[in-house]
């Protein structure tokens, strides 16, 4: 899924959004994610499932790397906040 992104050096150029997503609001479905992005789960269990087939779970203090460009499915196990933070890289 992540195509060896995370086993390259990157810069990053720019926070685009730091945010707090209370439980109960924020987007269930992202598609040509226009950043990447890290998003730590500060309660609550969810999965991400991409369109390639890949789900992954997040639970209390875990944080996920949602890489830009990509299209998944936020499916809520229990609700909880999350903190986000979106980022643009150089030489994508």
């Amino acid at each position: 899924m992540h195509n060896g992104y995370l086993q390259k050096k990157h810069i990053v150029t720019e926070i685009v959004l730091a945010i707090h997503v209370p439980a109960r609001t924020g987007s269930t479905v992202h598609k040509n994610r226009p950043s990447h992005g890290l998003a730590f789960n500060v309660s609550g269990e969810k999965d991400y499932i991409f369109n390639d087939g890949t789900v992954l779970t997040v639970k209390q203090n875990d944080i996920i790397y949602l890489p830009k460009a990509s299209n998944y499915e936020v499916a809520t196990k229990t609700r909880g906040d999350i903190y986000c933070v979106n980022f643009q890289c150089l030489d994508e």
